[in-house]
């Protein structure tokens, strides 16, 4: 086989003092070229630990969605250029150099400027990228005048001999454009199936089930409340809110909630959200998550007003009626407790003039009456189950 007109002049100048010049300043030159594709390296490994990292932010709830995605992609996109700098950086070393560079640079500036500092081996780093810019400069021109030398090919990843300098570079070009598409087909597949499932994975955000919820009590929808637990406890929950509204005059509206989302306690798969009501009172709930939805797993009301209570106690005790002071206390043994309190008082009690509310808790209240002589302190508990205040303690004070 015959060589091209090319090939043989290639030939005939071998020996030249100008091509042994070239061929001993592209061995020395060729350490700048390994010093790029050992950053480009250095840069995919980083790259690729960050990916993973902000791959966990998508299925973190806490963090928002836009903002775990954006710098998923970003990190993803520079794990790609760093593997497409190391399949590149043999054939156009010059402008790979001068890239990584002028972004280290720019990322020092931004460092420095925000009041950062790089450390000892991210300094040595761009020392050694910006001696390295002019080597590889000189590097790119040697190899474009003189493709086919030993060295040149060897750098471009080309072992064929009797090639002309336009061959030699296209298929450099095709054999950078396929390490280059290997190197990057893996993190690109795994990206894209990462991401996706990381999505997937990601639980849903709980504002618009907080915003169901109070939408459906601000309506007095009691059906829309209770469906926003799950399993049985929709049932229970339901009877349990229908006796409330019973009990406490809801029926045509329950008392407007506001607030919720304005600041609730994060704590993984769990939230406390606690409600302000037109009444000003609270109303506290608990959300769970299963790892895909929310739903609501305690509904914690306000005790329920006190002034059935006053009216009930001050009724029996202005008729002196031991025995309906008695059915205000839950247990036999508190009731046996009260009438013996009550004995003092004779057949007919003194009047009460007035009466004070004390609050002891979320659940616990002393009524304070006025006596002709001292006072008659009570203590109440609100029964969870009947939704209403039992007397548990009676006693006079001077």
């Amino acid at each position: 086989m015959r060589a091209a007109p090319e090939d043989s002049a290639a030939a005939t100048t071998e020996s030249t003092p100008e091509r042994h010049a070239a061929a001993k300043e592209l061995a020395a030159a060729s350490e700048a070229i390994e010093l790029v594709g050992n950053v480009f390296w250095m840069l995919a490994a980083v790259f690729l630990g960050v990916s993973v990292y902000a791959l966990l932010g998508i299925v973190d709830p806490a963090l928002p969605l836009e903002a775990a995605v954006l710098r998923f992609a970003t990190a993803s996109a520079l794990l790609v250029l760093s593997l497409v700098g190391v399949a590149f950086v043999a054939l156009q070393p010059f402008a790979c150099a001068l890239g990584l560079t002028a972004v280290g640079t720019v990322y020092t500036v931004v460092v420095v400027l925000s009041g950062g500092s790089m450390g000892w081996l991210g300094k040595a780093i761009l020392i050694g990228l910006w001696l390295s810019v002019l080597p590889t400069a000189r590097v790119s021109r040697l190899i474009r005048e003189h493709p086919s030398l030993c060295m040149s090919r060897r750098l471009m990843g080309i072992a064929e001999r009797g090639l002309t300098g336009e061959e030699l570079r296209m298929r450099a070009v095709r054999r950078a454009t396929r390490r280059a598409a290997l190197l990057t087909a893996l993190p690109l597949l795994a990206a894209l199936l990462g991401g996706v499932s990381a999505y997937r994975a990601r639980p849903l955000p709980l504002e618009p089930e907080v915003l169901r919820f109070s939408a459906a009590w601000n309506r007095a929808d009691v059906a829309g409340v209770s469906d926003c637990f799950v399993g049985e406890r929709r049932a229970l929950e339901r009877t349990r809110l229908e006796k409330r509204s019973a009990s406490r005059g809801w029926s045509a509206s329950f008392p407007r909630l506001s607030g919720g989302l304005d600041e609730y306690f994060m704590n993984g798969k769990a939230e406390d959200v606690e409600f302000d009501l037109a009444d000003g009172t609270k109303l506290a709930t608990r959300w769970e998550s299963d790892g895909h939805a929310w739903f609501l797993a305690t509904l914690d009301y306000p005790p329920p007003p006190v002034d059935g209570a006053v009216s009930a106690f001050t009724a029996a005790w202005a008729a002196s009626d031991a025995a309906r002071l008695a059915a205000l206390v839950p247990g036999a043994v508190d009731r046996a407790r009260l009438l013996e309190a009550l004995r003092p008082f004779g057949p007919a009690f003194p009047p009460l003039a007035g009466h004070e509310v004390e609050p002891q808790g979320p659940s616990e209240v002393v009524l304070s009456f006025a006596l002709p002589e001292g006072r008659l302190r009570t203590q109440w508990r609100a029964d969870e189950a009947d939704d209403t205040w039992a007397l548990v303690r009676l006693e006079p004070s001077r």
